[in-house]
This record gives structure tokens, C-alpha cells and sequence, in this order.
């Protein structure tokens, strides 16, 4: 099991290589393959629509969102789908959206954008509730479409220790050297704004073959032990999943 969650990730490493930053598609690099050298920025938003919004504004938002590394300077990915996680942490979040900033002053500029404001005040009239957290990046990070993004945040007790919320992450981090089917993961403490993560500032991204993976991986033992070493200093946690929805 741990030879074949070794063999994925080493697949991915081999076709991180062939990848262009960013997107395109280059002879030997499958469609939709994505990629994010060191020191990018994932702004990671999850939403929960209001339920009187109208469907059309909606899908006219997810796309604004989707379509911002064709118009905005410095985003080299946005990744988003419908939430399918099959736990019961997600809150009522339908949708969440990976921004993938190539590096921390390409996120600022974007910031002081008008288009920033204004994309804004697009989405704040449509949520009921929001979580953003921002997180950077340390190494390379490969990933495609049709993949499930696995976004886990967590709360930890306010008399939680160092040592123990780092234990908790290494524990984490060792996940995907025990569970097969895991192709890309991304952990880190909330480099954003405070007031927008809902104190959520523990931030995991696994990323799985596809649905049945991900599946596999929720009872799977080392899953299980993980819940062990989290739950003495466990407050709260936010789970979301989509499904890489394709370009175009």
C-alpha cells in the first residue's frame, strides 16, 4: 500500500517536470494538467450561497472566479467545483474555489485591483457565509482535472501546545505516504486575513486520484490513527471536497 501511494506521487513528480507553470498542455503532459512552482499563493474560498439567489448569478460568479487567470496578471490556476464530501463538517458550503497566485505580490496587486473589489461585492451579494484562508506554498505542487481536492481547516483548543499542534501536522503530513491514491498535498497555517477564516487557520489539501480514492481514505486505518493524535486539542474543523472542474 505504501509502494503504490509512493509510485503515484512519484508520477506526479515526473510529469511536474513536463508542466508549464501554470496550465497549458505541452506534448507528453496530460489535458488539464496543473502546476505551482514554490512560493505561489493558494487562496482557498469556500461558500455557502444564499438560498434566495438566483442560479444564473451564481453560475455567472463561478465563472468570473474560474475564468481570472485569463484576465488577471499573476493568477496562474483557479481550480473550484461543487462541494461532494460525504462528511458532515461542511457546514452547508456548496461551491469552493483554489485560487493559485504566482507568488505573494502577485495576490497584493490583485488586491488593490478595482477587479478585486469588484468581484468581490459580486460574491458578498450572493453568500449567506464565507471562509477564505491563504496559504504558501513551500514546494511544487501538481495536480489536474477530474482530481478531488480533499480542504480540510482546522480550530485547536485555545490551551492547544506547540508541540502538540505540530505533532498533529506531521501526523497529518504522513497521510499521504500511507494511503494509496493521494497525488498532491498542501498544508499550512493561514498567511491571510484573520477576520476571514473564522479562526480556521490550519489549512490541508490532499488531493486524490478521483471520488473512490477519497472514499478509500476516510476509513482507512491510518485515517483513523490520525483522529487519535487530533483529538486532545481538536476545537473545531471545516471539511470541503470538490472535483476539479475542467478549463473551458
Amino acid at each position: 500500500m505504501k509502494k503504490q501511494a509512493l509510485s503515484m506521487l512519484l508520477v506526479c513528480s515526473v510529469l511536474s517536470s513536463l508542466a508549464a507553470f501554470g496550465s497549458a498542455a505541452e506534448p507528453g503532459v496530460p489535458e488539464g494538467f496543473r502546476h505551482a512552482k514554490p512560493g505561489a499563493v493558494f487562496r482557498i474560498l469556500a461558500v455557502k450561497w444564499n438560498s434566495w439567489a438566483d442560479a444564473d448569478a451564481i453560475e455567472k460568479a463561478c465563472q468570473t472566479l474560474a475564468t481570472l487567470p485569463e484576465n488577471v496578471p499573476g493568477v496562474v490556476d483557479v481550480s473550484w467545483g461543487k462541494n461532494n464530501s460525504p462528511e458532515p463538517h461542511s457546514r452547508g458550503f456548496q461551491n469552493c474555489f483554489i485560487a493559485t497566485f504566482e507568488n505573494k505580490a502577485a495576490l497584493d496587486a490583485f488586491a488593490r485591483d478595482r477587479r478585486y473589489a469588484e468581484l468581490e461585492n459580486q460574491i458578498r451579494d450572493l453568500t449567506d457565509d464565507g471562509i477564505c484562508v491563504d496559504v504558501v506554498s513551500d514546494k511544487e505542487h501538481t495536480w489536474y482535472d477530474g482530481q478531488v481536492k480533499h480542504v480540510v481547516l482546522f480550530k485547536y483548543k485555545w490551551d492547544a501546545k506547540d508541540e502538540q499542534i505540530a505533532a498533529t501536522a506531521n501526523a497529518f503530513k504522513g497521510l499521504p505516504m500511507k494511503v494509496p491514491g493521494v497525488c498532491d498535498f498542501l498544508s499550512g497555517v493561514n498567511a491571510g486575513p484573520a477576520d476571514l477564516s473564522q479562526g480556521l487557520d490550519h489549512v490541508f489539501v490532499v488531493t486524490f486520484e478521483n471520488e473512490t480514492r477519497r472514499d478509500e481514505y476516510l476509513p482507512h486505518p491510518a485515517h483513523a490513527a490520525f483522529g487519535k493524535v487530533l483529538g486532545p486539542i481538536f476545537n473545531e474543523v471545516f471539511v470541503i471536497d470538490f472535483t476539479v472542474v475542467p478549463r473551458g
